[in-house]
């Protein structure tokens, strides 16, 4: 099971590796081109007065149950989430996507000094 493991592993490395390649010549086509292409990427922040709902509404974008008792949020939340077919689906528990966006970021800034 060892090298099965270590296989799928592997693999999964190259897959990453190849996506990331493509995206970020992508990326660096449009950025020197002026080329158009999805940004596939936006931000959303909500800020307002404490107790107003900014957190009920994002549970709400998210399709998640409102929760009277949930309790104030303490300085912020983070919340990733992909927009698919009208509905936004929560990954702030996908910890892979996260972290290859990161890295893919700054890997572009680096490369571009």
């Amino acid at each position: 099971h060892t090298s099965r493991l270590r296989e799928y592993t592997n693999r999964n490395k190259e897959l990453r590796a190849l996506e990331e390649k493509k995206e970020k010549n992508r990326f660096k086509h449009i950025l020197t081109k002026g080329a158009k292409g999805p940004w596939r990427r936006s931000k959303l922040m909500v800020i307002g007065q404490g107790r107003v709902g900014k957190t009920a509404t994002v549970r709400t974008l998210l399709n998640l149950p409102f929760k009277p008792d949930l309790k104030s949020t303490i300085l912020c939340n983070i919340t990733e989430a992909n927009a698919y077919k009208a509905a936004w689906l929560d990954k702030s528990r996908d910890e892979s996507r996260l972290e290859f966006a990161v890295n893919l970021a700054v890997r572009i800034a680096l490369s571009e000094k």
